[in-house]
């Protein structure tokens, strides 16, 4: 887990002027270190997103990832809050013109909206007279309030999967903590090698183009196998207490 503040959901809160004046308070893409941590927060980011967006059935796993490649590559100057301010100013009707997503949440349309919100951006700050120097110091959440989104984090978690029956990619920090706080207890003995078995045949499904060199950038193969254990393991959990 990172004591980095990467995604703060109160900024979500915030007027749209000052939001963007809060913008360069907020850690840019491109300046996050731990790849890994920041494609976790990426993916239950876009989950998020989608479930938002009116897009009807469930999110297809490989366009995800393609998504998550092309924002990586091309809007790394944004910040989490950012990305998200982005789909829930095309929610309110904020934009000039709505884009059509024609059920398809692919690179296509997700590029298009953030496109749209740096151009949305850009107007605000010159309407308001908005200061764009990034302050040098870099915050950091106290462990009170890494608890708080945590525990925020592991209720949403729940939610959706009460929904989709399914924990999507980007999970992990969830298990650890649960770990951590000994709600879950770490596979062993024979329930462990089940889950290392059904992890293997997982990651070989996973083996698209797209998903494979995103994948790549961020993990190696041990720690492949070690994500979709912990991924399985909080499936098994969360289907445990939806069963209670």
């Amino acid at each position: 887990m990172s004591d980095l503040i990467i995604y703060n959901e109160n900024k979500n809160n915030l007027n749209n002027i000052d939001f963007v004046k809060d913008s360069k308070n907020q850690i840019q893409i491109k300046s996050i270190e731990n790849k890994i941590y920041l494609g976790e927060q990426l993916s239950v980011l876009i989950t998020q997103i989608y479930n938002l967006s009116g897009i009807k059935g469930e999110l297809n796993q490989i366009q995800a990832q393609d998504v998550l490649k092309m924002i990586l590559m091309q809007f790394k100057e944004l910040s989490l809050n950012e990305i998200y301010k982005a789909f829930e100013l095309e929610r309110y009707g904020s934009y000039a013109k709505e884009t059509d997503h024609f059920q398809l949440f692919n690179a296509q349309y997700v590029s298009s909206i953030l496109k749209k919100y740096k151009n949305w951006k850009r107007e605000i700050k010159k309407t308001h007279n908005i200061e764009t120097i990034k302050p040098v110091e870099i915050p950091t959440v106290t462990k009170e309030e890494q608890k708080k989104i945590l525990d925020s984090g592991v209720i949403r978690l729940y939610n959706e999967f009460c929904i989709n029956k399914i924990v999507p990619f980007g999970n992990t920090h969830i298990y650890d903590y649960l770990l951590e706080i000994g709600n879950i207890e770490k596979p062993t003995g024979e329930y462990r090698n089940e889950i290392i078995k059904r992890a293997k045949k997982n990651i070989n499904k996973y083996n698209s183009e797209s998903l494979k060199a995103f994948k790549n950038a961020i993990e190696n193969n041990n720690t492949k196998l070690i994500n979709e254990c912990k991924r399985i393991a909080l499936q098994d959990y969360l289907n445990k207490q939806i069963e209670k």
